[in-house]
């Protein structure tokens, strides 16, 4: 567990809480196992402690008495993978505590909120919550951002080479996309949350600070959205492409039935069997009617390619 006092205008680490009486001024970020040992203490519902405890893939915010908790499920990109990760957040009057069982996570989540010390010059609680949020949304941002970077260079060498593999990767962005669009979409109603502000723990002067998170989630959606949209206009793509491919093929086996057709005629002709032939008994037949053959299909061919 670590603490900090947000009373002043930077963050300043805290050696001890005293977490049986009520917090005052404090950041805490912890794990599920640590927050069981003083949530009763703090008052804080037993249900809260359940949803730290199990992971989903959907958002909730509930307000209580005298808290908020937000149970916050998002995503980060992790090579060509999305990795979900979950983070609760309780809130109070004067005080800040993030639930995490991810240690780089929670590390994360502290090096943001340390590097924020110039926003929301006014009120510390409120700014611990706004850079709690806006390390969520950039981790996510940056996320959407780089699969559109990795669609794209898949689209080129789909236009170059459409394969099975091609199809395969496209498949997997379209599920990532999927679990995307339904995890922004649930991230919305935190917005909401956060500008309704029914506990009054948001000061009216930093509210138009979180009107700017909501629009963010919302942006978040619409970005999920175009998402699922670049994957849908690759596989257009890749369909052209293999129509593309196709055609070429059809082409090929057009080209040849037309060099292969006269002379099929020319065989057929001299595979008749009518005893009176006149080229049968002639000793330059063979070799003119195979000149003949070649002349046509060289006839043929440059009509083919002056067409062209």
């Amino acid at each position: 567990m670590k603490a900090y006092t947000i009373a002043s205008n930077a963050l300043t680490p805290v050696e001890k809480v005293d977490l049986a009486a009520p917090l005052r001024d404090v950041f805490l970020i912890c794990d599920c196992e640590e927050l069981t040992a003083f949530y009763q203490a703090q008052g804080f519902d037993r249900s809260t402690l359940k949803d730290c405890a199990v992971h989903d893939d959907y958002c909730k915010s509930i307000s209580f008495d005298k808290y908020d908790f937000y149970n916050i499920s998002y995503f980060q990109k992790t090579g060509t993978s999305v990795m979900k990760n979950e983070l609760n957040l309780y809130v109070g009057k004067d005080y800040v505590i993030v639930v995490t069982d991810d240690p780089g996570e929670a590390h994360a989540v502290e090096v943001n909120v340390a590097k924020g010390h110039d926003v929301l010059k006014g009120d510390r609680h409120d700014y611990v919550l706004y850079m709690v949020f806006d390390y969520l949304l950039d981790t996510m941002f940056a996320a959407i951002e780089g699969f559109e970077d990795d669609i794209d260079n898949l689209e080129i060498d789909v236009m170059s080479r459409a394969n099975d593999e091609n199809f395969k990767t496209m498949v997997d962005y379209k599920s990532l996309s999927n679990m995307i669009r339904k995890h922004a979409r649930s991230l919305v109603y935190l917005g909401e949350f956060l500008e309704l502000n029914e506990n009054d723990f948001i000061s009216k002067a930093n509210t138009k600070y979180f009107a700017v998170i909501d629009a963010r989630l919302r942006k978040l959606l619409d970005f999920s959205l175009s998402l699922s949209e670049q994957i849908t206009q690759l596989q257009s793509s890749y369909d052209s492409a293999i129509q593309q491919r196709q055609n070429k093929a059809g082409e090929r086996l057009s080209f040849m039935a037309f060099l292969v057709g006269p002379l099929t005629v020319i065989t057929g002709i001299y595979g008749m069997n009518f005893k009176y032939m006149p080229e049968i008994s002639w000793k330059l037949g063979y070799p003119l009617a195979i000149l003949g053959m070649i002349i046509i299909d060289a006839v043929f061919f440059l009509s083919f390619r002056r067409k062209k």
